[in-house]
């Protein structure tokens, strides 16, 4: 079944996400640009950036890029990391910028299953492999999903056998008891008329 996307290209979708794309220095447009755009089995209505989600503490969250697609069997959080999520004003680690950073992860990841994270850096100089790593990840959830589907189907098909037995088989039982009814009433009908003869 082909999933239909409302966006006709990339340009599109990011012209429609303009502000939940932006970023300083841009780099998640880059990463669309770079390597959602060349992955050839999402289309750009699988996307959704900057996705919101609900902490444990109630705490309104945010992921740089969801892809999700039922039909397929997507559902892959991704984000990117620069140091600066992790530093102080002055460059040194921020233990509770650390500490929030996996809390976060943690409840991101009950939400969505899998969560891939790359750097930056990575996704400059190592682009071939990030896009791997989502195509890896998605097709491993496709798997899933269509043994899933596979095995709900097998179920399925087998119950409505069962099913079909089992109204068969009442219905055998009813026609047992309507027969069994007729040769009584013959049976009463014969003694009867013995009776008067």
């Amino acid at each position: 079944m082909q999933h239909y996307d409302p966006f006709e290209n990339w340009q599109q979708w990011k012209y429609h996400y303009h502000k939940e794309l932006w970023h300083p220095v841009g780099y998640e447009e880059q990463f669309v640009d770079m390597v959602l755009s060349q992955i050839n089995c999402i289309i750009p209505s699988d996307v959704i950036p900057q996705w919101r989600f609900v902490d444990e503490m109630g705490g309104n969250r945010y992921v740089d890029f969801v892809i999700i697609n039922e039909a397929k069997g997507y559902n892959l959080a991704i984000e990117l990391d620069g140091l600066s999520k992790l530093q102080d004003g002055v460059g040194y680690l921020d233990y509770r910028k650390y500490g929030d950073l996996w809390l976060r992860q943690n409840d991101l990841m009950g939400k969505v299953g899998m969560l891939l994270r790359f750097t930056n850096q990575q996704m400059k100089y190592r682009t071939q492999w990030v896009i791997d790593r989502v195509i890896n990840a998605l097709n491993q959830q496709s798997h899933q999903h269509t043994t899933h589907v596979s095995m709900i189907n097998s179920y399925e098909n087998r119950i409505a056998e069962l099913q079909a037995k089992a109204d068969s088989s009442q219905q055998i039982q009813e026609s047992i008891a309507v027969l069994q009814q007729q040769l009584l009433e013959i049976k009463a009908n014969q003694l009867a008329a013995s009776a008067q003869s």
